[in-house]
Order: C-alpha cells, then structure tokens, then sequence
C-alpha cells in the first residue's frame, strides 16, 4: 500500500543540488498550476473601472501565526480591497464605538438575499454588516465619530492589519462614486430609519473610498492572520484589534461573508472568509492561518472563481474545516509526581531526607504543556480534585505552556 502523500515528502541535500521548499509551499505551487488556466467566471462590470483589471491574475498567499508567508503566482500585484474591507470596518466599528452602539444598528444573521438589496430587517436595520446596507451603516456610524477624519481612520486601521501603509486606487473611487446610485439608495433608507446620521454623501465617501484601498494577495494573508491571531500581527507584534472583537467579526464571516454562497461555503470549506469583487477572498483559521487570494474573474455571487477552487482545496488537502476538529485532552499534562520524585544538586542532612521522605505527599507536582483551553482546564480540575486531591501544596509548572501570566491566573481562578 502506498504511504499517505504528505508522507512522500523528502529533504534532499542541498549539495546534491535540490532546493526543497515546505510541504505548504509545494501544495500551494501545485494548486496554483493547477487552477491557474480556468478561465471561467467574469469581470465585475457594475463599477466600470473594474473591467480593466487583467483576467489572468492569480496570486496566493498564505501567513501563520508565527509570521512566516508563503507566496505563489501574483501575490504582489495590488488590486482594491471591496468588499473584503467590509470584515475590518465592521471589527473596528466594535473596537472604536463599542459593542452596543454597533448591534443597536445593525443586525448580525445572514440576509438570504443578494449582497446590495435595497432591503433592512423587521426593525429597520441592516442584516448584518457583511452586505451593502450593513457597510454603509458601519461606515456611517465611523464617520459620525470622526467626522472629516473617519476615511483616514479607516485606512490606518487597514494598514495596521496589513502590516504597512495602503494606498487608495483614485480611478476606482471615481468610477464607484459616479455610478453607485444603488449604494445611494440604500444610504438614503438608512438615513431615513436614522440608521445614518448626517450628510448622506459624506459617509457614502467614505464607503466608496475603504471600498477602494489598495491591497496585494500578501496584504491579505497578513490581515487574515491577524484575525486568526487573536487580533495580533503576526509580523509587526501589533495588537491591532482585542480578542473579543475578533470572536464576533468571525462568526459574521462565517455566517455572512461569502455573499449569498456563505452556506456552501461553511458546508464545503468551513473556514470563516470574505470576498470582494475585486477578485480578493480572505479566510482566517483561529489560532493556525490567514489567506488571501486575488483573482478578478468572478462566479455568479460574486467570488473568485479560482479563489474559492483553491480555498476548498487547501480545506480537504489539510483537513481544516473548523468543525472537524480533535484533540486528546488529557496530552496537557506531561507530568504529576510528588516532591521525592524530583532530584536536586543540594546534598540534603539526614533530618532534612527523613523530612521529605516522611512528607513527600504532601507536596504535588503537575506539569503543563501546549495550549489550554476550556476542556483542557476541566480535565487539569477533574484530576486534581479525584487524584492525591488533599495534598497541602500543589505546584502547577506552567513553563511549557504558551501562555501570558494573566492568562495563567484565568486558568487558576477556573482550577
């Protein structure tokens, strides 16, 4: 029987002259080959300036955690972020104005409808912010707070994700300005629920303007980490945006950020995403990847047709659908001894050796490692309170545990 694919991989010498890169890389070259020649889906044509990208582009990139990037194809070539920005605007309005004052104006479930309906929940807000309605709002409720300067704000938050400074594609915003007269009716409705306070125009602007910001493959890779990361860059160290925020952000990813495709998409690849028509997809794996991909032919929702091929492809090929999870919880603890179990470079006194050995169960030693979670910590609790639970001194080793001291005392206060 022939051995698992992944299993095939071999360094070979450098000095017999091969240059192997990472069994990530290697899927990612093949992929690319792979998909790189369909040529189905098409240009978005409702914001004219779009029509001029180049159909053949096809970049990828993949971030870890850790701040490493892989690359394949044109993953340097800048494009605009669309609807893609609407992820970050919507985590920032959470981090900037605060989780009610978002969620008293905009709704949070999927829409079941296409992603620029003229159309608000029950209540007269915007489904959620991952549609047209739902972004203006997010836009209208930044510019409020910052008045003149709330593109500006946007656009530093963006670099911020990204890792460096973007820039904005003048001839996009122009175009998406002069013949967004959809996007107008749906400020003027907002505005009409007071969804959108003030100069309708103004936050439009603002919309059209993040809507517009340049960003590569790579940009989104780093911006999609950065979420799987808890909110930190995973190349400049920056906490951009709080954990919490970027719990909430995923799960409208998950629910609504693949347009009226979010379902499959959960079904298929099961990786919380958001796409743009630009050709951008951006899919971020908790605590493991961000990815970005750009490719400007697009399917009939309004996603990048190789984009969404090698998403799904990276999903089956890695097993990393979020729901097929597992995990042995009883890995975390490496280590439970006492203190005679423990050698020690001091020569100890006879009174001092008959000490430890009369009371050596008095003292108890567990050691930790890897991650922790919450079943983690219930079975850490579990075999403390069921094993030696009445031993007068427990020492916890926490030095393998990837883990601040905050954390630590979170993990205490739940022992």
């Amino acid at each position: 029987m022939n051995a698992p694919a992944i299993l095939d991989y071999r360094l070979q010498p450098r000095s017999a002259g091969y240059n192997n890169p990472p069994p990530l890389q290697q899927f990612l070259n093949r992929s690319y080959e792979q998909f790189k020649s369909d040529d189905s889906g098409q240009l978005a044509d409702y914001i004219p300036e779009l029509t001029r990208a180049d159909p053949n582009h096809f970049g990828v990139s993949i971030a870890t955690i850790d701040g490493h990037v892989y690359e394949v194809g044109d993953s340097a070539v800048p494009f605009t972020i669309q609807s893609v920005s609407k992820a970050f605007v919507f985590a920032y309005a959470l981090e900037l104005l605060g989780v009610d004052t978002v969620e008293a104006a905009i709704g949070v479930e999927p829409s079941g409808e296409a992603f620029n309906s003229i159309r608000l929940t029950a209540d007269n807000r915007p489904f959620n912010p991952m549609v047209n309605a739902g972004a203006i709002a997010c836009s209208g409720l930044i510019y409020q707070a910052k008045r003149g300067a709330a593109f500006e704000s946007i656009r530093d938050m963006l670099g911020r994700f990204a890792g460096r400074e973007l820039g904005v594609d003048e001839a996009v915003y122009c175009s998406e300005r002069d013949t967004g007269d959809r996007n107008r009716a749906i400020g003027w409705l907002l505005r009409n629920y007071s969804v959108i306070r003030g100069d309708v125009d103004q936050v439009l602007n603002v919309y059209f303007r993040q809507c517009a910001v340049l960003v590569t493959a790579r940009d989104l890779a780093v911006m999609a980490a950065t979420l799987a990361n808890r909110g930190v860059n995973p190349i400049t160290g920056e906490q951009v945006i709080s954990p919490y925020v970027v719990a909430r952000t995923l799960s409208v990813m998950t629910s609504s950020g693949m347009y009226d495709y979010a379902g499959e998409w959960t079904y298929r690849v099961g990786i919380p995403a958001k796409s743009g028509v630009g050709g951008g997809i951006i899919a971020a794996l908790p605590s493991q990847i961000g990815l970005g991909t750009f490719s400007p032919r697009l399917d009939e929702h309004g996603n990048s047709v190789r984009g969404l091929k090698l998403c799904e492809a990276l999903s089956s090929r890695f097993d990393l659908h979020i729901l097929n999870r597992s995990a042995d919880v009883r890995t975390c603890i490496i280590a439970d001894y006492d203190i005679l179990s423990i050698s020690s470079r001091r020569i100890r006194q006879p009174h001092e050796q008959r000490l430890l050995e009369t009371h050596h169960d008095d003292i108890r030693i567990v050691e930790l490692v890897g991650a922790l979670n919450f079943a983690n910590m219930d079975y850490v609790a579990r075999r403390l309170a069921s094993d030696r639970p009445n031993a007068p001194l427990l020492i916890l080793d926490f030095r393998r545990v990837p883990i601040s001291p905050r954390q630590v005392h979170a993990c205490l206060e739940r022992i």
